[in-house]
């Protein structure tokens, strides 16, 4: 059996992108893409910071927070909204989202009429931890990630995919691509004015 060569690089280009995307600086705005076409399949991975699909970054302290990340967890589950291919046609065959906070219950305040002595009580057993807390809410970067694996009729065709994810999410306004075909690869970066990520 011959294993074509890019079949080969498929993971360590995905490992090289995602050390890119972690080395890169977390910015609000801005969001990863990174498409790499084998033999007969077609890998897409996406990561945004929550802040671009969801408007924070924090654990969900309220209902509301929570349904939000439901609904963009749904929203990348369903890509036939979010890419278009060009040239061929490709169906999805599997689909992989990972959300921040994904089990996570409405993070409340604690209540204004808990008791001095309460207080004092609830201060004492946390004082060890309050710093350490305190930093890892305002230093963690709550991120999404979603993968797609596609089968396409005629992958030697595919032209192009029309990123519509700038109309799902509108807070994302940059996304930096990174391609892999048989034959060249290539970066550049998108906007909501020029979404197609063009192959050849």
């Amino acid at each position: 059996m011959t294993i074509k060569p890019q079949l080969l690089l498929l993971p360590l280009f995905f490992a090289a992108s995602a050390a890119t995307a972690q080395h890169a600086a977390h910015v609000h705005g801005e969001a990863q893409l990174t498409v790499a076409v084998g033999e007969n399949a077609l890998h897409i991975e996406f990561e945004s910071p929550g802040a671009n699909l969801v408007g924070f970054e924090h654990a969900p302290q309220n209902q509301q927070q929570v349904q939000a990340l439901k609904l963009a967890s749904k929203n990348l589950a369903a890509p036939s909204n979010l890419l278009r291919f060009r040239g061929t046609v490709c169906r999805l065959q599997d689909v992989d989202v990972e959300a921040p906070y994904a089990e996570a219950a409405p993070q409340h305040a604690h209540h204004a009429h808990e008791d001095d002595h309460g207080r004092h009580s609830e201060h004492s057993n946390h004082t060890e931890h309050s710093h350490d807390a305190e930093h890892s809410h305002h230093s963690e970067h709550a991120s999404f990630r979603a993968s797609y694996i596609y089968r396409c009729d005629n992958l030697s065709g595919l032209d192009g995919i029309d990123v519509r994810l700038f109309a799902r999410f509108p807070d994302i306004h940059k996304i930096q691509a990174q391609w892999l075909t048989a034959t060249k690869q290539g970066a550049v970066r998108l906007t909501s004015k020029s979404p197609t990520l063009q192959l050849k």
